[in-house]
């Protein structure tokens, strides 16, 4: 018996649909950081938060960020891992010169999804309204924790899509940072990603860094989704400037 509370769904023929006018997706980096939710992985202490804070920087300024083009927008980084001291020193080596006022950071005070993180970021985005990036480093600060009876795979994919729903409706692009495995799966560079399957599938994008060793400097950079194309690229970390860049 079916209840009378359940909605009746509402087709749309091709025709119609193909005759819908949207907005351009917006991408805070081109071939990158689509509008949407976009996960960003990569081995603990490699490099990752200096990479995520000149992400912002360059995107705050309008500059290329590892040789693709960004799309200038007011940025946030929450920066949960790191104190403030500690950012104003890495802000104060990768960006020597006058700092962009449109790049704001938040270093403490999130509480997780079920416990309204979404509320404490619409009442930012709605301060700020020209924010289009949001960068959140790293995921564990703010995601859903599993309740009883429910699956690693439901929970994580529970975190995505409110992030994900979250940036939709308001046409913004939240990256999340978050670890690989210790256990690498040289065939699927998604498998890498920690946690479950649940973190990425509702994801617009993936990017993952791999070294070979974690002495190396340089890293390889895949890039997968559905609002991008699939690529690999060769990034180098420059030790004297604290920056990754851009080797082909």
């Amino acid at each position: 018996k079916v209840k009378k509370s359940v909605p009746v769904l509402q087709s749309i023929s091709a025709s119609e649909l193909q005759g819908k006018v949207f907005a351009a997706t917006y991408y805070a980096v081109n071939e990158m950081i689509p509008e949407g939710y976009t996960v960003i992985a990569a081995p603990p202490k490699t490099g990752k938060s200096w990479l995520m804070l000149d992400m912002c920087l360059r995107v705050a300024k309008g500059e290329k960020f590892l040789g693709f083009d960004t799309n200038q927008s007011d940025t946030l980084y929450l920066a949960l891992e790191d104190g403030d001291k500690f950012e104003q020193e890495r802000l104060n080596i990768v960006c020597p010169e006058e700092t962009p006022e449109n790049c704001r950071f938040v270093f403490s005070g999130t509480v997780p999804l079920a416990e309204g993180f979404l509320f404490q970021l619409d009442a930012i985005i709605k301060k700020y309204p020209k924010t289009k990036l949001v960068v959140i480093d790293t995921l564990n600060y703010v995601q859903h924790r599993q309740s009883k009876g429910e699956s690693a795979y439901q929970c994580d994919s529970r975190t995505g899509r409110d992030i994900k729903d979250y940036a939709d409706a308001n046409g913004i692009a939240i990256v999340v940072v978050t670890h690989t495995t210790k256990m690498i799966h040289a065939e699927d560079e998604l498998s890498n990603v920690s946690g479950t399957n649940g973190v990425t599938a509702p994801a617009d994008a993936i990017v993952v860094l791999k070294k070979e060793k974690r002495t190396d400097t340089n890293a390889q950079m895949f890039i997968v989704g559905r609002k991008v194309r699939m690529s690999t690229h060769d990034i180098n970390f420059n030790a004297q400037t604290c920056m990754w860049e851009y080797n082909g």
